[in-house]
């Protein structure tokens, strides 16, 4: 299910979207495969938006999903509207008129609403989640109409404005030019020069100063990082920073990340155990029974590597030779059957090493 859906780079798209935008869906789809039956294909739907996407509608508990509302655009300027029910789906044209009434049942039985609910910072009293980045839109406004300055003042500084004084405007103004000023008299010759009592002048007009620009644009960006608890990476010390100290200027952004994995992490079950029942009621081949999912999440801290290995080399004699090495297995890269296959072949160059201890006496058991 995993690779036919390329879960790696899904589960990055809805997060990102449910972070943007405070919600999302995933929609659980029988689609056909080449060897016939189906198979449940997660696709990521995003939340209504005022013109299309997806509005869910729950029970007056705001638990339970009763029903989903999904519009979209297809064609020109042409929307269609489904409408999923625990036990079928409605089809709808642009004008509103029912299509087609689709049976959504496994043994009698209402498979459930096709949809799975992510949800940001949801509350009991809340039905939609709520935008990761809202609270910082503000200071990125700012941040932006400051690059806008900043920039302004940098082309001022290059094209600077003149003020001719006695004199018209050039019009044809460029780095090097050389400006000639003659007075011409009443019979039509040009003398050089003009009398002093008819001077003429060029003053420039002086330009704002980048600096404070610059420092203004530093503030915003320190106040983007502190609302949304994103430590930069000017302010994370220098590299030689012990992994705790690095975890101390991170801890917001991970305690936001550890609520996120909790709530993401329900969602995901969710999605697994209805494409589950989506697989058995509309499969050409069964899904073996399954409990329960549970969502494992990869440790997100900074980590000294060198730290987790010296601490899990004292334990190593209580705790065992598979564990330490699920233990170490994050600093070196081991998978679980990397795992498997160095125990396998620790204990085969053990038996050799033995059996050559007791002179070749010793046969394997089969």
């Amino acid at each position: 299910l995993l690779t036919e859906n390329r879960f790696d780079g899904m589960q990055i798209d809805v997060h990102e979207a449910v972070l943007g935008d405070g919600d999302t869906f995933v929609m659980i789809d029988p689609l056909p495969l080449n060897g016939g039956g189906s198979y449940p294909a997660l696709v990521l739907e995003p939340a209504y938006d005022g013109e299309t996407g997806v509005i869910p509608v729950y029970d007056r508990s705001r638990r339970k999903l009763e029903a989903v509302v999904k519009i979209w655009e297809e064609g020109d300027q042409e929307y269609r509207t489904n409408i999923y029910y625990p036990g079928h789906v409605e089809k709808y044209d642009d004008g509103m008129g029912l299509i087609e009434r689709v049976p959504w049942m496994l043994q009698g039985e209402p498979v459930g609403v096709p949809f799975v609910h992510f949800r940001n910072r949801s509350r009991a009293a809340r039905v939609l989640g709520k935008s990761e980045i809202a609270n910082m839109i503000p200071a990125q406004d700012v941040l932006n109409r400051t690059f806008m300055s900043m920039t302004m003042t940098a082309e001022l500084t290059a094209f600077r404005i003149l003020v001719f004084i006695g004199l018209a405007a050039q019009q044809n103004m460029s780095p090097g030019v050389i400006i000639e000023v003659v007075e011409k008299s009443t019979d039509g010759i040009t003398h050089p020069g003009i009398p002093n009592d008819r001077r003429v002048d060029v003053k420039e007009i002086p330009v704002g100063e980048i600096q404070p620009f610059v420092q203004q644009a530093q503030f915003a960006i320190d106040q983007i990082g502190a609302v949304t608890e994103t430590p930069l990476a000017q302010n994370m010390g220098s590299d030689a920073s012990s992994g705790e100290a690095l975890k101390q200027r991170e801890a917001g952004l991970l305690s936001k990340a550890r609520k996120a994995q909790i709530k993401f992490g329900n969602a995901w079950e969710d999605v697994m155990r209805l494409a589950h029942r989506v697989q058995r009621a509309f499969g050409k081949v069964q899904p073996p029974e399954i409990a329960r999912f549970n969502t494992v999440w990869q440790d997100m801290q900074v980590r000294n590597n060198a730290e987790v290995v010296d601490n899990a080399v004292k334990v190593r004699e209580e705790i065992g030779q598979r564990k330490f090495l699920e233990i170490i297995a994050p600093v070196f890269g081991f998978a679980t059957e990397d795992i498997s296959k160095i125990i396998d072949v620790k204990a085969l160059e053990d038996g050799a090493r033995l059996a050559r201890v007791l002179g070749g006496n010793l046969r394997p058991v089969t």
